[in-house]
């Protein structure tokens, strides 16, 4: 697992649009590769989950990050990891330092959003809900 984590990035922008489901162990072709290895750095699928859950602290809103669901399941005798992320109602925040940053997935990319464009994606979001 990467240290500098893109999860709480995508984990936020997934949650600041639709939702979605984030797969941890599988590469974007579809490729399988499972958590083996990362379990073997780390010591065991337990110092994994805690991996999981220190890069989840990014996440200004620990009451959300309490709504996640986060499963195990096989795929090809692998074990990989599955986020499911719901929609929030409220915008969602990663504290990089002292900053709060603001993700939004866009297909399958994850865009960061600055100044004007919080607040324009946020009314269209208002909008959209009405």
């Amino acid at each position: 697992m990467e240290r500098n984590s893109k999860i709480p990035i995508t984990v936020a922008a997934f949650a600041n649009n639709l939702g979605g489901s984030l797969f941890i162990g599988i590469r974007d072709d579809g490729k399988v590769l499972g958590l083996d290895h990362d379990f073997e750095i780390l010591g065991n699928r337990n110092k994994f989950e805690q991996e999981i859950a220190n890069a989840l602290r990014q996440i200004d809103n620990q009451a959300f990050v309490s709504s996640l669901e986060i499963l195990y399941p096989k795929i090809n005798e692998k074990i990989i990891c599955v986020i499911k992320v719901p929609s929030s109602s409220k915008p969602i925040y990663v504290r990089n330092g002292e900053i709060s940053e603001f993700y939004v997935r866009m297909h399958n990319t994850t865009k960061k959003f600055e100044g004007k464009e919080i607040v324009d994606y946020l009314e269209q979001r208002l909008q959209r809900r009405n």
